[in-house]
């Protein structure tokens, strides 16, 4: 008889808030995760609680120390998804948040963003 155990992928998620200001303004971590909870609970990701990442801190520099964190956690293949509510908040930059994604795809690691990829957003980051 076939084994009949399928694979439940795990994710994890990073989320991030500019400034404490920001808390305020759409981007409070809580609900960041949250959000990506609920998309994990709906494509039937495990997620624990060690693999749940959220600073304060500018979208500028990849220099963070949680998502440096995270990106070492993935060379060592301890997750298959990296879930964020937004893209941008990866980074700022959309030059920086290819890398991260590249970087992860190369290790096999999938990016979902809740919101969708804002290619658009990211851009118009840039301009600033």
């Amino acid at each position: 008889m076939a084994d009949q155990t399928q694979y439940q992928k795990k994710a994890a998620i990073y989320a991030r808030s500019a400034t404490q200001q920001e808390l305020g303004q759409g981007f409070p971590t809580d609900a960041q995760i949250q959000a990506c909870l609920e998309h994990s609970q709906k494509q039937g990701y495990q997620v624990r609680d060690d693999q749940i990442y959220q600073e304060v801190g500018n979208g500028i520099t990849l220099d963070r120390p949680q998502l440096t964190k995270l990106r070492e956690v993935a060379k060592r293949g301890l997750f298959d998804v990296l879930i964020v509510s937004d893209v941008g908040r990866i980074s700022r930059s959309l030059e920086q948040t290819l890398v991260v994604i590249q970087e992860l795809d190369a290790l096999g690691v999938a990016v979902e963003s809740v919101q969708g990829f804002d290619v658009g957003k990211l851009q118009a980051n840039r301009r600033k």
